[in-house]
């Protein structure tokens, strides 16, 4: 998991998870599953790693086994189903998840443009000056 990520979700099996910077991860991600019960051997257990790109807002539920690529929104209450690969540059939205054919470009909220940023403390300095005038 890349240090700029922002993770406010659980995530069980960390060592199975690989996170691109600049990605916000706000649903839970799962790399397991119980398969069925046999009457031999009883229930099986299945991990798969899960990969997600860079610049990418997850906000809904990646299925194990996903591959998600650069600057991908995951909507809410969408579904990556597993083993799925989603290319990078997409909205997805659904269950299962598909392209609504929109081009997402990364997220902004924690790596925002140093002319954005210059221009919210100027605006900010600006209020200053005329509330205290």
């Amino acid at each position: 998991i890349h240090p700029r990520s922002q993770i406010k979700a659980f995530i069980r099996e960390f060592d199975l998870v690989k996170v691109g910077s600049d990605t916000s991860i706000k649903h839970q991600i799962r790399c397991r599953r119980f398969g069925p019960w046999k009457e031999d051997s009883g229930p099986t257990l299945r991990f798969r790693p899960v990969k997600i790109g860079s610049k990418c807002v997850i906000d809904g539920l990646v299925g194990l086994g996903s591959n998600i690529g650069d600057c991908v929104h995951l909507k809410k209450l969408s579904v990556v189903p597993e083993g799925a690969q989603i290319p990078s540059g997409i909205y997805v939205t659904g269950n299962p998840a598909f392209d609504i054919g929109r081009e997402f470009r990364g997220n902004d909220g924690p790596c925002m443009s140093i002319p954005f940023m210059m221009s919210q403390i100027l605006w900010l300095i600006v209020e200053v000056y005329l509330f205290f005038w």
